[in-house]
């Protein structure tokens, strides 16, 4: 489960964005870079739910996700296991933090 535990900002001087990362259901990486307050504020981010129905190539493998993809693209929240939170190689204003949906996936 995500550490929910606070985010000081200050801790991490010069850094602007931080990167929300996930793995969907076939394992491919996912994620959004988001401005440090906007993760701040949220411990994490929002993500439309429509990416988890969307392959490699652009497809929408509806007859495999169909039934537990949300038919609505509304939004989730990500929240951040802060435990995982890094600077990103050769990005020295970015962060990287694993993330997990959090909050019931409506259908």
């Amino acid at each position: 489960m995500p550490q929910t535990a606070s985010f000081d900002p200050s801790d991490w001087p010069g850094v602007q964005r931080v990167e929300c990362a996930i793995s969907d259901f076939g394992a491919i990486p996912r994620g959004k870079i988001v401005d440090l307050a906007s993760f701040s504020a949220q411990l994490g981010c929002r993500l439309s739910s429509a990416l988890w129905g969307v392959t490699l190539s652009g497809d929408v493998a509806a007859d495999v996700l169909g039934p537990i993809v949300p038919t609505d693209f509304s939004d989730m929240l990500l929240r951040a296991d802060l435990n995982t939170l890094r600077p990103r190689a050769g990005r020295p204003h970015e962060l990287s933090a694993i993330c997990e949906p959090h909050g019931p996936l409506v259908r």
